[in-house]
């Protein structure tokens, strides 16, 4: 590189800077299910996929929500390890999934930059108990430019008996 100066140069050193303001669209992300009726022990998979690759990571999150009129996933129907590393909850005392936090569950994702889709799967273990269909239902929330929340669409997952 070469730079020549006509008029107006300065003797010495300068010091300054350039700042890039990131225009792109925002990418937006959806969520698709992968398989959401298993047999205990298989987890279920769900697809979150973004319009568009992005130069940052994607958070998004996925509110479990109370399952009315069936019988919801527990908290001892997942590993206790993938319970820990998420929500850093114990399966003791069991309660519904949903409420393993006493102020609401969150699973949080992120879609790295440069990717286009995660996978993101709940395992469930096999507890050898003769029970009726369990089922997780989901909330998918994503993010505008300025972080706010926007709601978007519920998924319910089903698991059936091992047994």
């Amino acid at each position: 590189m070469a730079v020549k100066t006509v008029r107006g140069a300065v003797i010495g050193s300068y010091l300054g800077g350039v700042t890039a303001q990131n225009d792109d669209p925002q990418p937006t992300a959806t969520m698709t299910p992968v398989t959401d009726q298993v047999t205990e022990g298989q987890p279920l998979l769900w697809r979150i996929t973004l319009s568009a690759a992005a130069d940052v990571a994607t958070w998004t999150d996925l509110q479990l929500l109370p399952v009315p009129d069936a019988t919801e996933l527990s908290t001892t129907d997942v590993p206790a390890t993938w319970l820990d590393e998420n929500f850093g909850a114990s399966p003791d005392p069991e309660r519904p999934l949903s409420a393993a936090l006493p102020d609401g569950t969150l699973l949080m994702s992120e879609v790295p930059a440069g990717s286009l889709s995660i996978d993101l799967p709940v395992p469930t273990v096999t507890d050898h108990l003769n029970e009726d269909t369990e089922s997780l239902r989901l909330r998918l929330w994503t993010y505008d430019a300025n972080g706010e929340a926007i709601e978007g669409p519920e998924f319910t997952g089903t698991v059936g008996d091992a047994s």
